[in-house]
């Protein structure tokens, strides 16, 4: 229950100081999180890496997540104590509007142990912004993870992925390659060093 979960895709890694951090520091959303009300963290700032190592773009991005695994579905200890509120997908999806963050108001109001988090609510729920020292113009000071996006070996790979992707592209084998997405216009500028 004291251990810390982690929910990213492959391509979301947090900093190992950020991790460590997570270890040794006292982080208030774990320690009074008033049963698991706000118990979620997002890797706020990330460095984004686009097609390349030195392709950086700046931008706010909340994932991956993190949160104190007393709060999670399976592991805590006790899950009769927390409320049981509605969830999308016949029951195993994220939790339906009104049963967690921002608003809890379809729990009852003597709720005292808010519901456990699953994995679709790694991704869904916004947590509490950890950033480090901020950012510049042209430097990164305060990242807490990395988002290394479309790194694929050719040109045709990635139109591959934009065609079968979740928002799947009819025309990403005919279309410019960087009218694909606004993250891959990043990438070509970058390689054609705009």
């Amino acid at each position: 229950e004291d251990d810390v979960g982690f929910l990213g895709d492959p391509d979301e890694l947090m900093t190992r100081d950020f991790v460590r951090a997570m270890q040794i520091c006292d982080v208030r959303e774990f320690d009074d999180h008033r049963n698991c009300n706000r118990a979620r963290l997002s890797g706020s700032m990330s460095v984004a890496f686009e097609g390349a190592p030195g392709c950086l773009t700046l931008r706010s991005f909340r994932k991956p997540g993190m949160t104190i695994g007393r709060c999670i579905e399976g592991i805590n200890a006790n899950p009769s104590l927390h409320a049981k509120p509605e969830r999308t997908w016949k029951g195993i999806g994220w939790l339906s509007d009104g049963y967690g963050p921002p608003s809890y108001h379809k729990l009852p109001s003597n709720t005292t142990h808010y519901p456990l988090y699953n994995a679709h609510d790694f991704r869904r729920v916004a947590g509490a912004a950890y950033r480090g020292g901020g950012y510049g113009q042209t430097a990164f000071h305060g990242h807490t993870a990395f988002h290394v996006h479309n790194f694929f070996s050719n040109p045709e790979v990635i139109r591959r992925k934009y065609l079968t992707y979740g928002e799947a592209r009819k025309d990403a084998s005919s279309v410019a390659l960087g009218k694909l997405e606004d993250d891959v216009q990043t990438m070509v500028d970058c390689a054609l060093n705009r």
